[in-house]
């Protein structure tokens, strides 16, 4: 497990300081060197953090092979504390799984919105570049009535905003398909997304999950909670779900719908870790704890 360097960990830091609400940096730009202008009309948003030397770092000097076999599917964390994790996650893929479509699913953290299931048609500026979205695949999302496009909610998004520079970073010709999902969306909602995704999805598309697993607990308890979460995720069977303790369970039903209607069995788990082993700090009473994981074929 790599412990987070001195540098480094100033500015995750600054960024885990960002997530908490205590501050919030809005005099970051982007790489004004970029060749390609705004679309006409087009609506922004931002990546959360725009510092490109911190994204730099959290892809350095990670022991990364890449992933040859079919992955349908992934668990990645949202919070920057585990950039290091975040991007080993995306560079196993940067070879031989390069996808047209990333359809990004995560929590509405602060339940807003006047639907279960948003959506966004913004480009996202990232140190990289923007990151446009798929907009085809989402207007039809939209048309069907599977979601609704309300870009207020992305704003203030760390669940989408935490990833999209690792996304264009790692998948530079990608598009992007961001969902958030309130608490209370219902199976029946997420089996009319999903399954509407799975007719309409390139054959190269990658469905992330974008969720953080326990909460305010110590070290010790986060252990034996993701040791039941990862034994439930490694099982895609539905009815499990309930032994997960994560920040959105409608995220993993809906990762669990799209593999099982893709016939995925093969989980392979990455990396689990929480806030006090990567800050190499035993003092750290109330964590977070982050599981990555790939699904392949």
């Amino acid at each position: 497990m790599k412990i987070i360097n001195k540098k480094h960990y100033l500015l995750i830091l600054v960024v885990a300081l960002l997530l908490s609400g205590c501050t919030k940096d809005n005099n970051s730009k982007i790489n004004e060197e970029r060749e390609e202008a705004d679309p006409p009309s087009a609506v922004f948003h931002r990546s959360y953090y725009l510092d490109q030397e911190f994204f730099e770092q959290s892809y350095q000097g990670n022991q990364v092979e890449p992933v040859k076999e079919k992955v349908h599917a992934g668990i990645v964390p949202h919070h920057l504390l585990a950039s290091h994790l975040m991007a080993e996650f995306y560079q196993g893929l940067e070879e031989f799984n390069q996808p047209e479509v990333v359809v990004l699913i995560g929590p509405n953290h602060q339940e807003v919105g006047d639907f279960n299931i948003l959506s966004s048609q913004a480009f996202w500026k990232t140190p990289y570049g923007d990151l446009a979205p798929a907009s085809e695949i989402i207007s039809q999302l939209a048309v069907k009535g599977a979601i609704r496009i309300d870009e207020r909610v992305f704003v203030e998004e760390h669940s989408i905003s935490a990833e999209t520079a690792f996304i264009k970073k790692s998948f530079p010709a990608s598009k992007l398909v961001p969902v958030v999902l309130r608490t209370k969306t219902t199976e029946k909602e997420l089996d009319s997304l999903m399954e509407l995704l799975l007719q309409i999805l390139p054959e190269k598309s990658l469905i992330i999950a974008s969720v953080d697993f326990a909460h305010e607990v110590t070290s010790e308890e986060a252990d034996e909670l993701d040791q039941r979460s990862i034994e439930a995720l490694q099982s895609l069977n539905p009815r499990r779900i309930a032994e997960i303790t994560v920040d959105s369970q409608p995220t993993i039903y809906a990762l669990f719908y799209y593999l099982n209607a893709k016939k995925t069995t093969d989980s392979v788990l990455l990396q689990n870790s929480n806030a006090a082993k990567l800050l190499n700090d035993p003092s750290v009473k109330a964590v977070t704890s982050y599981i990555t994981m790939y699904f392949r074929m």
